[in-house]
């Protein structure tokens, strides 16, 4: 197969050459081809792109195509359009059954059709971008990029370029959600949760869903969890100050931050900016986050709270985590998965996990906040089954400071 700069050059060769020649971009990846190495080593791995190296070649040899390899796990094609693509799926995962049967590989292609001027360079990045939409959908290995999905990458190109200028200009905006005491005879204000949203100067509101994991996805969520920080330690002093009492509140710690070998020194100089005690600022760590390079984040974890800040897991019972892990993992305090409420006054199933969690963190010795709390019911079975803290539309929205305040 050709290397992927001479892919391209002939690429652009065909291009230029046959201006009304439809040719249409194609990517296709393994899935989770780490894992194929990791458990049956190399050399099979070897032969896996090798097979599919020439399964590609052979398919297109009469077909009026092209074909590289891009990257450890990645083909590229360059062929006359046409309007079904499955039988090459079908014909290149038939090809690695015949290396082991039922190999369990799972291919996934992403499609960009010929279009006036869009240069081959460009409709090979969208098809690598439909191509990623494909992962992990296994109803839809295949997909074509279309205008949908072009909307979605101009849209998420210009939030991506706007986030140092909207945090300069103050777009962002922190949110307070409120966590209570429920197990106290009156449920009583414990502390917070700080919630960013973005309303933007010329799009409007920006849901967090748009943003939040396009920045983590792309490396840049640290500027903003930095001014999320700043804004609730800010916050937390002027309620200090204005009603002689604080209030704790939680921030997003992601992964990014927590590789960051300036954290402590970053968070430090805010708290002594303001005069606080390292407890009042809670760090939240998603229980994805430990799974990833588990002894550094475990290292990094364990510093600060031997400093005096509280560690909380979050998403608790939606990731991976073992039993054992858990039992090692530096925390404070336990945030259990909204999906858990949802249903619980209606499913004794769901009530039996949360009577789990809740088992389990009391051997910790840790407190739970559960998460997602809207109706009384909910309420009630979470005190008799001794949950600590809960926050959720029942008490209250995000609110904006001045809202918040009127809680205090």
């Amino acid at each position: 197969l050709y290397a992927r700069n001479f892919f391209i050059e002939y690429a652009n060769r065909i291009y230029k050459e046959f201006p009304d020649k439809p040719m249409d971009a194609v990517v296709i990846n393994i899935d989770q081809f780490h894992a194929v190495n990791a458990l049956k080593g190399r050399d099979f791995g070897d032969q896996v792109l090798k097979t599919l190296g020439e399964a590609i070649r052979s398919y297109f040899y009469d077909k009026d195509g092209i074909s590289a390899r891009i990257g450890s796990d990645g083909f590229a094609v360059y062929c006359k359009h046409m309007d079904n693509y499955k039988p090459l799926l079908i014909h290149l995962e038939g090809s690695l059954d015949r290396i082991e049967h039922n190999t369990g590989i799972r291919l996934r292609m992403g499609i960009m059709q010929r279009q006036d001027k869009v240069e081959p360079s460009q409709q090979f990045e969208r098809a690598h971008t439909a191509c990623n939409i494909a992962r992990g959908n296994y109803r839809g290995r295949i997909i074509v990029f279309d205008d949908k999905m072009r909307e979605r990458e101009i849209f998420e190109q210009r939030i991506l370029n706007d986030l140092r200028r909207a945090l300069a200009e103050k777009e962002f905006e922190v949110y307070y959600q409120p966590k209570y005491d429920i197990q106290a005879e009156t449920p009583k204000l414990e502390s917070a949760e700080a919630l960013v949203r973005w309303n933007h100067h010329e799009l409007g509101v920006i849901s967090p869903t748009d943003f939040i994991p396009l920045f983590e996805k792309h490396g840049q969520i640290e500027a903003l969890d930095k001014y999320v920080w700043e804004q609730a330690v800010k916050q937390i002093s002027e309620w200090r100050d204005k009603y002689g009492i604080v209030i704790p509140v939680s921030v997003n710690l992601s992964r990014v931050d927590i590789f960051d070998p300036d954290l402590e020194s970053s968070l430090d100089k805010l708290i002594e900016q303001y005069g606080l005690e390292r407890s009042v600022l809670q760090l939240e760590v998603t229980e994805s986050a430990y799974t990833d390079n588990t002894y550094q984040v475990i290292a990094v974890v364990e510093s600060l709270r031997k400093k005096g800040y509280v560690i909380e897991m979050d998403d608790f019972g939606s990731g991976y985590s073992s039993l054992c892990m858990l039992s090692s993992m530096p925390i404070d305090v336990l945030k259990m998965d909204k999906a858990f409420i949802r249903n619980i006054e209606h499913d004794e199933k769901e009530v039996q996990f949360v009577k789990l969690i809740l088992d389990i963190a009391k051997n910790l010795k840790v407190p739970v906040i559960a998460e997602g709390v809207e109706t009384e019911p909910q309420l009630k079975l979470l005190k008799k089954l001794g949950c600590a803290l809960v926050q959720g539309y029942y008490f209250s929205p995000p609110l904006l400071p001045e809202q918040f305040e009127k809680l205090i």
